[in-house]
C-alpha cells in the first residue's frame, strides 16, 4: 500500500471522529494529548497487498527514549479474535462499520475524553508482565506520594531489565530507581518536564497537542 493511500485512509477516519477537533493528523496517524498521555490512532499497511489494520496505542510523555507508542497497544480484531485486515475495496464500501468496530474495541474510547484515571486502570491490567506499564505506574504512584507502591512497580521493571538485552529497558530501570530515590520532589518534576519536552518534540507536537511545524 502506497504512503499516499494510507494517509488518505487516516484522513477518512479522522473525518468520522465526532471529536475530531481534539485530534491532530500527521501522515497515517491521528494523535491527541491529555496531560501526560498522547493517544495515537494509526493504520499499519500490509507489506504484501493493499490492506491495512487499524491500531490504537498510548505514549507516556514522562519517559525518555523513542516515541514507540508502546503503552496499551491494540489492533482491530475480528469476532474470533484474529487481526482484522481491511482491503482497499472494503474501506471504500464499509469504513463506517469498520469505524464503529474501532469505537467499540479501542480503549480509552477514541470518541470520548482521554482521562488519566482510565489509562491507569488499563495499565494495571498487565503491569506485572509488561514493563512499560509498570514504569508509568511507578511515576504515577510516586507523584501521588505513594512511595511503597512506586517501589513495588520499580521491582517489576527491574525484574524485566535484569534479563533483557535491550539497553533501553536497562537504562529506564536505572533512571526510574534514581527518580524514586530523589528526596526533592522538584528534582523529579524537572526531570519529567524535560522528558515531556523531548517526547513532544519526537512526536512533532506542541504542548497543546497541535502539530509542530518542521523547522526550516
Amino acid at each position: 500500500m502506497k504512503k499516499g493511500l494510507l494517509n488518505q485512509i487516516a484522513e477518512d477516519y479522522w473525518a468520522l471522529l465526532p471529536n475530531a477537533q481534539e485530534w491532530t493528523r500527521k501522515g497515517a496517524e491521528c494523535m491527541r494529548r491529555s496531560g501526560e498521555w498522547v493517544q495515537i490512532l494509526g493504520f499499519n499497511a500490509s507489506r504484501f497487498d493493499d490492506r491495512y489494520i487499524p491500531r490504537c496505542a498510548l505514549q507516556f510523555l514522562w519517559i525518555a527514549g523513542p516515541a514507540s507508542g508502546s503503552f496499551v497497544p491494540q489492533e482491530l480484531k475480528t469476532d474470533k479474535g484474529a487481526q482484522r485486515w481491511i482491503s482497499k475495496g472494503e474501506h471504500a464500501d464499509r469504513r463506517e462499520k469498520i469505524f464503529a468496530a474501532m469505537l467499540d474495541q479501542f480503549k480509552p474510547r477514541i470518541d470520548g475524553p482521554l482521562k488519566s484515571e482510565e489509562v491507569v486502570l488499563l495499565l494495571q491490567q498487565d503491569a506485572s508482565s509488561y514493563w512499560p506499564h509498570a514504569y508509568a505506574l511507578a511515576i504515577v504512584e510516586a507523584r501521588a506520594g505513594r512511595r511503597e507502591a512506586a517501589a513495588l512497580r520499580l521491582q517489576e521493571v527491574r525484574a524485566r531489565a535484569d534479563f533483557a538485552s535491550n539497553a533501553h529497558i536497562r537504562d529506564r530501570s536505572i533512571e526510574l530507581a534514581a527518580l524514586l530515590e530523589a528526596r526533592d520532589s522538584q528534582e523529579m518534576q524537572l526531570h519529567l518536564e524535560a522528558a515531556e519536552r523531548a517526547m513532544l518534540d519526537s512526536l512533532h507536537l506542541k504542548e497543546d497537542g497541535s502539530l509542530r511545524e518542521p523547522s526550516s
